[in-house]
């Protein structure tokens, strides 16, 4: 459990939540000092003030007999005192704290085009983990060194001045969720400790005033033939959204550092480019020669397809969880943008046509957009949005 990680030793200092939305670092700006860094919202129940108060005096010696003693402070402990959600004593083999049994007040949100946190905009600024492991990061009998390792990195993004951090998931598949012999989903993984595991690892992540964001699958290298079946096989794809997906978003989705849900990093990688339909939001020759399907030379996955992999997840997180948001990590804005780039194919037109049914095609957009971009011999392409602002993208989502 928690206590038994190395204690806490991350800088006190101020974390309040910002007046305005804090700007973003020019281009080739020099990384901010720790008295530079953006604010950061704070997290409710955050017990950051009692990890950082020095260590208590020690005991002084009782004062004689004749008069009653005053109660002396408390003695240094020999070692590092358990977290506040750490039961006492603690159970065998270690388990996660229960849910709160309320939700709280305050979560990330979109507000007039940016995010905010309790109302308040905010300007989130923090590391893509990825892995650790690949793919088995939760889940699966997660050993105690191994979630202290996962919190290690927390606490270096704190001293470092961040507050969120990406994470994956089951990436392509092979750890969990778990699969029948037909490719259907029966179980989150082999022991029932993924959603736990989660949230215990949100909870380490709310006393560090880190908002988590995780990414469920990689379409940037898919080669997991299950996986696959999941763009081409609505039956599959239902029995991961009903015995995973739901059920873990409505156990997390009260949890306030819990920033949203990525559906698939890059799905770009593994679509079919330049493939002609008459639909626009299915037509990739926009992409042709844009660098566009590296993951899948051979068996690419149709657009349509792609859209509706991700406007069915997004829809089933929305109705399990109405105030959670929903995201997909674009490869580049040449996916993102009609304007800057080629085309946007994650429109809510696109992705709700790509459902189908209106029922379940209801929750299916995305709260807010996403988009990786990478230097090339140290420069950005002119479309990305280092050089550009939100304005010149012209999207409907932020």
């Amino acid at each position: 459990h928690d206590g038994a990680c190395k204690p806490l030793a991350a800088p006190a200092s101020s974390r309040a939540i910002p007046s305005a939305v804090a700007k973003a670092p020019s281009p080739g700006r020099r990384p901010a000092r720790t008295s530079e860094r953006l604010a950061t919202p704070a997290l409710i129940g955050s017990s950051r003030s009692k990890r950082e108060a020095p260590p208590p005096p020690p005991k002084p010696s009782p004062p004689p007999p004749a008069s009653p003693p005053p109660s002396p402070p408390p003695s240094p402990p020999a070692s590092p005192p358990p977290s506040r959600s750490t039961p006492s004593p603690p159970p065998s083999p270690p388990s996660s704290p229960p849910p709160p049994s309320s939700p709280p007040s305050a979560r990330l949100t979109v507000l007039n085009r940016t995010l905010a946190w309790d109302g308040v905009p905010v300007f989130l600024s923090g590391v893509n983990l990825a892995w650790l492991r690949y793919g088995n990061d939760f889940g699966n009998g997660q050993s105690n060194a191994h979630f202290c390792a996962l919190k290690d990195v927390l606490v270096n993004t704190s001293r470092a001045g961040g507050n969120s951090m990406r994470v994956w998931l089951h990436v392509e598949g092979y750890k969990t969720p778990v699969f029948d012999a037909d490719g259907v989903v029966v179980a989150t993984d082999s022991t029932g400790s993924l959603i736990s595991d989660m949230r215990r690892y949100l909870r380490a992540a709310r006393q560090l005033d880190i908002l988590i964001f995780f990414v469920l699958w990689n379409g940037a290298v898919l080669k997991h033939q299950r996986v696959k079946d999941l763009f081409s096989d609505m039956s599959k794809l239902d029995s991961y959204i009903d015995t995973v997906l739901v059920p873990m978003v409505r156990s997390l989705r009260d949890e306030p550092a819990l920033g949203g849900w990525d559906v698939i990093n890059e799905p770009e990688g593994s679509v079919a480019a330049d493939v002609a339909d008459p639909n626009p939001c299915y037509d990739t020759t926009p992409l042709a020669r844009t660098g566009a399907g590296w993951a899948q030379p051979t068996e690419p996955i149709p657009m349509e397809q792609v859209l509706r992999f991700v406007g069915a997840q997004a829809a089933a997180i929305h109705a399990a969880a109405p105030a959670s948001l929903v995201t997909v990590g674009s490869w580049s804005e040449l996916a993102s943008s009609d304007a800057l780039g080629k085309r946007n194919y994650y429109t809510d037109e696109c992705l709700r046509g790509a459902v189908g049914a209106a029922s379940a095609a209801a929750g299916a957009r995305l709260d807010f957009l996403q988009v990786h971009s990478y230097a090339h011999k140290g420069k950005f392409n002119p479309t990305s949005p280092f050089l550009h602002s939100e304005a010149d993208f012209r999207v409907s989502a932020p």
